[in-house]
């Protein structure tokens, strides 16, 4: 694995750069929808990780696609055994092969409105104590075309009062920057970045 000083000097200054993180696992129906939302980006400063979590159908084409069709941006990478570890040992895994200043999580079904990422950069550099940022979300079901799927949309708002208790979840969030943690023996799920500025 390359350091962070050399995977920026192939992809670009670091500062303001986001990861984005995409782990999937036979993701083909939903893959192409989610790619198209970070390309749609208003922020154009990322650099998309796509993490193959041992599909076994079109969805590893079509992520070779995305890397030809951007090669500046889009990486694929996998496990090294090539075999599924789940979503977090995946995410871990983009986190630890990332570039970016900023972290943001992507599910392989999910679809970025086109100015998430402008908006929670913005934040982030705007308030420069925070570490995570999240906004609200849309459970889409009318993707299907069916007219009954239309009434079971339902936007779930940013938290509006303490006393609410909702969880976030992660494809809604930015984080800052990544927590130095060693993996604990034997383990090698746990996010680390070598030569980090920070």
């Amino acid at each position: 694995m390359s350091t962070i000083e050399e995977r920026t000097s192939e992809t670009g200054e670091r500062r303001g750069l986001v990861s984005i993180i995409i782990p999937f696992l036979n993701a083909e129906r939903f893959l192409e929808d989610a790619v198209a939302g970070i390309f749609a980006q208003t922020y154009q400063h990322w650099e998309l990780l796509l993490v193959n979590d041992g599909s076994t159908d079109r969805s590893v084409a079509m992520a070779a696609g995305y890397v030809n069709e951007r090669r500046s941006q889009v990486r694929c990478i996998q496990h090294a055994d090539l075999g599924r570890h789940g979503i977090s040992t995946s995410r871990n895994l983009g986190i630890a092969n990332s570039a970016g200043e900023y972290i943001a999580f992507c599910d392989a079904d999910d679809v970025w409105f086109p100015d998430k990422l402008e908006r929670q950069v913005a934040l982030l550099v705007a308030e420069q104590q925070a570490a995570i940022v999240f906004g609200s979300s849309l459970s889409w079901h009318s993707w299907t075309g069916r007219k009954e799927d239309l009434k079971k949309d339902q936007f779930a708002p940013v938290l509006e009062h303490e006393e609410q208790e909702r969880y976030v979840d992660l494809p809604m969030l930015s984080v800052r920057e990544v927590w130095h943690t060693a993996a604990p023996s034997g383990s090698p799920s746990a996010p680390t970045r070598s030569g980090s500025t920070r």
